[in-house]
């Protein structure tokens, strides 16, 4: 199978009877790159060396216990977003300062006028949020007053 894929690929199936050579040129390369990053060669050989030696009982009894602890892990919740009636009113209430000064500031009429389109139509969903929320407070409100005049 070997002569097969000689002919093929003869660059990389050699005859590769000195791994040793090999690793050695790996090791070098990566410690000249690890100390350009300031890294020790001896705490890569000793990384090397223990990835090569098998894991003991404790090793990966301690390893299944830090994962199960990792999965269980709880973080702080997340803060919840609330978009209220007041944080909208004000949003568009600054839209409209900045299309006041815009159109105040800017002699091109025309661009003004498509800017003041655009963004509009970019601000609509929120206006309907709004009108939808003040809607719903009134129907509250109306329903409140109502039942209380049947109690």
């Amino acid at each position: 199978m070997k002569g097969v894929w000689k002919r093929l690929f003869g660059e990389i199936v050699g005859n590769h009877t000195n791994y040793e050579n090999d690793i050695q040129n790996i090791i070098k390369e990566i410690s000249f790159i690890a100390t350009s990053g300031g890294i020790d060669v001896d705490d890569i050989r000793t990384l090397l060396k223990s990835h090569g030696e098998p894991l003991t009982n404790e090793e990966l009894q301690e390893m299944n216990c830090n994962t199960k602890s990792q999965e269980y892990d709880v973080s702080e919740p997340v803060p919840v977003r609330k978009l209220s009636v007041k944080i909208i009113e004000k949003a568009l209430s600054l839209h409209n300062q900045c299309m006041e000064l815009l159109e105040e500031n800017d002699e091109d009429y025309e661009r003004v006028s498509a800017v003041k389109r655009g963004c509009a139509g970019l601000f609509d969903s929120y206006r309907q949020i709004l009108h939808n929320k003040r809607r719903e407070a009134k129907q509250g409100n109306l329903d409140s007053f109502l039942q209380s005049e049947t109690k």
